[in-house]
């Protein structure tokens, strides 16, 4: 496996809070790594960190052999040109219709010209199944379609990452296969590295290459989707079952 994110001894608090514990994880090029844990286990702390919204106390991020919390301002802009994010709930700006929400990156980075536009437009659209919907609001449209619209937006530029928060968050599991679905469809054309944070384990059975289960600020498995299934871990074999517990999981 090529590694194309490499993070080592991770550690972040909040005040008294710490969060994460010194985590551990490398994710491999145009595979599908799935981030999985318990509410406030961390995951979105992880990723805040991936996009440079948050500095860690200690630790390293290496992407593609490049420190990238210790980049120059520039070269780090340049990385994070190659991310997206798709967020929880898809977070599209309301007053303007579908169309006007997935073009928005391509306004934004410049350099296109306006018939260049709508064609990558219409096409991501098509991509996730919504190419007679450009001209809807969000408000007209359902919590899937929104969700479908705002992976159109976060691909719309062909990413090398994208960052998934929660991606079927709300939907039910009619709604949740289509997600699934969209996200196996765009990557056909683009296959993009995908890592999706979330405890949906449908979701991670559908789609994981590499599952890494986040517990007490650590990662307390790290392995293929399969092994993950079967592991006989008592912390992974908890989180599965959804036992709780007087206090946390016991992690190795």
């Amino acid at each position: 496996m090529e590694a194309v994110v490499e993070i080592r001894d991770l550690h972040k608090s909040f005040k008294e809070n710490t969060v994460l514990r010194g985590v551990d994880l490398t994710i491999g090029r145009g595979e599908i790594t799935v981030i999985m844990g318990l509410s406030g286990s961390g995951k979105s702390v992880l990723l805040k960190h991936l996009l440079g919204l948050l500095a860690p106390d200690s630790g390293t991020i290496v992407f593609e052999g490049v420190d990238f919390l210790r980049a120059r301002r520039g070269q780090r802009r340049e990385l994070l040109r190659r991310m997206a994010m798709c967020f929880q709930h898809a977070a599209l700006f309301d007053s303007m219709s579908a169309r006007e929400n997935v073009a928005f990156p391509m306004r934004e980075r410049g350099g296109f010209t306006e018939s260049e536009i709508v064609a990558r437009v219409d096409e991501t659209l098509g991509l996730v199944g919504l190419g007679n919907l450009g001209d809807q609001f969000p408000a007209e449209l359902s919590g899937g379609m929104r969700k479908r619209i705002g992976l159109a937006r976060a691909i719309v530029l062909d990413p090398d990452i994208v960052l998934f928060d929660e991606p079927t968050t709300g939907l039910d599991p009619v709604l949740s296969d289509v997600i699934v679905r969209s996200i196996r469809s765009t990557r056909e054309k683009n296959p993009y590295t995908c890592v999706i944070v979330t405890h949906d384990l449908k979701v991670t059975y559908d789609l994981a290459d590499h599952v890494a289960l986040l517990l007490n600020g650590r990662i307390a498995f790290d392995g293929t989707a399969e092994a993950f299934r079967t592991s006989k871990d008592p912390a992974v074999v908890q989180f599965i079952q959804g036992r709780s517990t007087d206090g946390p999981i016991q992690v190795k």
